[in-house]
């Protein structure tokens, strides 16, 4: 499968439906992506029908808000590598969804300063079969649809993997009902 690449400056604003939409069997790659005010996701990534090797990364700082739907989708085969997220003030569902449960033990990194606050529902979520590492990680003020500032799922990772947080990271005044400002569904070390 070929690899879908978007290098530079990326603008993707105040469309009627998606702000960028991409479904690919090859990696995906992208670079310093602003999505705001589109009238669905403000940035959908999918690359399920891919083998292992097909993974997803974001580079740069990416500003993904304000959208109807959820800021950032991202559905992998392989692991997920995302650069300066801010995903905030979507309308109506989450900041981020990332999910690579598809992948044996695929990891999902987030590196750099991370927000997901203000959204109608969570924050953020995300379900991997494989670690999950996150650096400086935001998620407040979200809800009342929701019930999480983030949650961090691996739970059935066939290997055990971990979560790890580093950096500072803030969860607060999350709303909506069996509201957690954080939530971890791990088997391994935390």
């Amino acid at each position: 499968p070929q690899t879908v690449t978007l290098n530079g400056t990326n603008k993707f604003n105040d469309n009627d439906d998606y702000g960028l939409f991409v479904n690919s069997k090859g990696a995906i790659r992208t670079n310093a992506v602003t999505a705001n005010g589109n009238g669905a996701n403000g940035v959908f990534l999918q690359n399920n029908g891919g083998t292992a090797a097909s993974s997803i990364t974001m580079t740069g700082v990416n500003v993904i808000s304000g959208n109807t739907q959820t800021n950032l989708s991202v559905s992998s085969s392989g692991a997920v590598l995302l650069n300066s997220i801010t995903a905030n003030s979507s309308l109506n569902e989450n900041g981020a969804d990332i999910v690579n449960t598809s992948a044996v033990s695929a990891s999902v990194t987030l590196t750099g300063v991370n927000s997901f606050s203000s959204n109608s529902d969570n924050g953020l979520i995300i379900s991997s079969n494989g670690a999950i590492t996150i650096s400086s990680l935001t998620a407040s003020s979200n809800g009342p649809n929701g019930s999480f500032g983030a949650r961090l799922i691996n739970q059935n990772s066939p290997t055990k993997a971990g979560i790890t947080l580093t950096g500072v990271n803030s969860f607060i005044s999350n709303s909506g009902v069996g509201v957690a400002g954080l939530e971890i569904d791990s088997l391994g070390n935390v």
